[in-house]
């Protein structure tokens, strides 16, 4: 009896695993990134960018899995994050970031830009980072 609720335990654990492919990075995520913009979605008109009114800053996701927000390169606020991807309905390649407080945000690296997506609510803002490391 206790073999078979063992090997029922080992089923169940097994098939409740995520087929999510999980890593604690993506090397092309890795590196110091400027922002360049942030816009909102679909009904709000304007983006923002660096300038008088909204500071500019860096983020910087490590390879130790810690991503660190800069201002004037002066640490402002870190926390450790991991990347999630999946195919979605349509096929797709999604790339999802995971920080520790919680938040989620997609994300996509194209040559020396990382666009960012977080979605709160009925909200959506889309930011732009340019590489610089």
């Amino acid at each position: 009896m206790k073999i078979l609720t063992f090997w029922l335990l080992i089923l169940v654990s097994l098939t409740a695993c995520k087929k999510d492919n999980l890593s604690y990075y993506s090397s092309g995520l890795v590196g110091k990134w400027s922002w360049i913009e942030s816009c909102p979605g679909i009904g709000y008109s304007g983006c923002w960018y660096p300038g008088s009114f909204y500071q500019a800053y860096d983020i910087l996701f490590d390879q130790d899995s810690t991503y660190s927000v800069f201002h004037l390169d002066t640490l402002k606020s870190s926390c450790k994050f991991h990347t999630v991807n999946f195919l979605n309905d349509q096929s797709q390649l999604v790339y999802i970031i995971k920080f520790e407080s919680g938040s989620t945000d997609m994300y996509l690296v194209s040559h020396d830009t990382l666009n960012m997506t977080n979605s709160e609510g009925v909200i959506t803002i889309t930011s732009r980072y340019k590489r610089i490391k």
